[in-house]
């Protein structure tokens, strides 16, 4: 997924992941799939078993330190944000290493929940490249 990633130029400058050791693993590939350096991660307590609310609220507090953010997180909170996110595109349960990939027009992070998506795609490993 991280070699899907670099084809479709969508490699984050900031990083917000949860603390668990198996989203530290994903973050860990993924940097090196990308030759991103460990700077860009920032881990969250928050993101740890997060309810789709709470999320948004983790994200806002970034300020400007992003313009591509990637969150490594977990289920369900992180699917049920991204349906309420992108309905059309992203499965009600991500699968394990799925991506919902979402462009938005947003003055601050902070607007992301009110915020109509541009352009939305879910990739998953199944599905081919």
């Amino acid at each position: 997924m991280a070699n899907r990633l670099a084809e479709q130029q969508l490699v984050p400058d900031r990083l917000l992941i949860s603390p668990a050791s198996r989203t530290r693993e994903t973050t860990d590939f993924v940097l090196c799939q990308l030759a991103l350096d460990q700077t860009l991660v920032l881990p969250v307590e928050a993101l740890y078993l997060a309810e789709a609310g709470a999320i948004p609220e983790a994200i806002s507090r970034i300020g400007a330190l992003a313009q591509h953010l990637m969150i490594v997180a977990h289920n369900p909170g992180l699917s049920e944000l991204a349906q309420q996110l992108a309905p059309d595109v992203a499965p009600r349960d991500l699968p394990t290493a799925g991506m919902v990939t979402m462009l938005a027009d947003l003055a601050e992070w902070s607007d992301l929940a009110a915020t109509r998506m541009l352009e939305c795609r879910y990739d998953h490993p199944a599905q081919p490249a």
